[in-house]
């Protein structure tokens, strides 16, 4: 698979706030970021609508990638027509620019992207070749972006202090187990487990594969197997409610074989509440690869989640067999949203009864919509609201926390409900 990469282009914003809850402040801070490179991190997602748009190091302009809802379903379908004794890869991805009508639109979706009403004449978008053959089939305008996220940072910039919302070193002997979901649907069946030896800190670490018939049981042997297709991913979502400026690291240490077109890599990816959507793909290709030493890898998420779950997946095919992929000290972390203090718009919103019994009114100047999550940061209730007072029925749902995300013109601030 090809490394980290993105496109260049200009996105074009065409807002109807009657269709959907997106506010005028976070559109104008996501064409905003546009206007400059993003030079932290490998990588930046900007959320809105539980929708990430991604873009890599020393770009500007942001891309789509697919929801993935799915996962055997979906590598099932785009490695369809694969052939490594011929070096035919349709599973291989690449950014392309895409220009953006009602028939465009529907293909996408059947692909598993969704364009917002916003965007208008042309994107970026990440695909599968098997996808990318049939756009062009079709006759829809194409332009590959070989050039796109190429460059790496030098060094991440991963802040000091920020609150600490999630972190696992692997000790707890934590992988396969209850707060995760393991999905092995490649032939050798292998998996993600935890291992004593090859670290960043601490005794152990994580490794793809560890477990499973036909797998390496321990990393002396430095030979992953075959035919291997593997994820793991954080269960329950890590609740990212009322924080801003999100920062995901980890160390990663990893020698995959990448000779000609997709062969051995790993990807991560994000769902924070739509489904997965790939953020970063590694390989021999990538920086730090090869070298024996943990390099340490971080993605900025911008904009408003309410939960964040990700993914690692590691994909072989049946020619050579490397050392394999190991992660270590994975960190979510975030800032406090002061920024909502600074203007007063928490204290100017109103919720009564707080606690209730399941049904009261929210109050504040020009309200545009109110999203209810659970402590978890399920979404369980969305409204567009045109008015100052609404009131909200929850009789159905559970006793305990929740929280309302209420967008106003001057912009937006979470409060916190006790359901009794």
């Amino acid at each position: 698979m090809r490394t980290f990469y993105i496109s260049v282009l200009v996105l074009f914003f065409s807002v109807n706030l009657s269709s959907q809850t997106v506010s005028q402040k976070e559109l104008k801070q996501f064409y905003e970021k546009q206007q400059t490179p993003f030079l932290e991190n490998s990588a930046e997602i900007f959320v809105i609508n539980n929708i990430g748009w991604l873009r890599p190091y020393g770009e500007k302009e942001f891309a789509l990638t697919p929801i993935i809802t799915d996962y055997p379903q979906y590598y099932s379908r785009i490695t369809a027509l694969d052939n490594s004794a011929l070096e035919i890869y349709k599973s291989a991805f690449s950014y392309i620019k895409v220009v953006i009508n009602s028939f465009s639109k529907s293909l996408l979706h059947e692909m598993g992207i969704d364009i917002p009403t916003y965007v208008q004449n042309e994107l970026i978008v990440y695909l599968p070749q098997i996808d990318i053959d049939r756009l062009l089939q079709e006759g829809i305008n194409c332009i590959y972006l070989p050039n796109y996220g190429k460059q790496e940072p030098t060094k991440l910039n991963v802040s000091q202090n920020k609150v600490n919302l999630y972190y696992d070193s692997f000790e707890a002997n934590t992988v396969p187990g209850s707060n995760f979901v393991i999905s092995n649907t490649g032939a050798a069946n292998c998996g993600w487990k935890d291992v004593n030896c090859v670290t960043k800190s601490g005794n152990w670490s994580l490794y793809c594969a560890g477990n499973g018939a036909a797998c390496n049981p321990t990393c002396s042997n430095t030979n992953h197997v075959n035919n291997m297709n593997s994820a793991f991913a954080n269960y329950p979502p890590i609740n990212t409610s009322g924080y801003v400026n999100l920062i995901f690291s980890f160390w990663m240490n990893f020698d995959l074989e990448n000779s000609t077109g997709v062969t051995d890599y790993c990807n991560v990816s994000f769902d924070f509440g739509s489904g997965f959507q790939m953020a970063g793909t590694y390989n021999n290709q990538s920086s730090g690869d090869g070298t024996g030493n943990y390099v340490q890898k971080g993605f900025t998420i911008s904009g408003f989640p309410n939960s964040v779950t990700y993914s690692f997946r590691m994909v072989s095919d049946g020619s050579f067999t490397n050392m394999g992929v190991y992660i270590d000290d994975i960190l979510l972390t975030g800032d406090l949203n002061t920024a909502i203090n600074e203007n007063d718009l928490t204290n100017a919103i109103s919720i009564y009864p707080n606690p209730t019994n399941g049904i009261f009114s929210i109050e504040a100047d020009n309200m545009e919509s109110i999203e209810i999550t659970s402590i978890t940061g399920e979404t369980v209730k969305e409204l567009v609201i045109n008015n100052n007072k609404t009131t909200i029925d929850l009789t159905s749902f559970s006793s305990g926390i929740y929280f309302a995300k209420i967008i106003t013109d001057k912009g937006s601030a979470i409060k916190k409900i006790v359901l009794e």
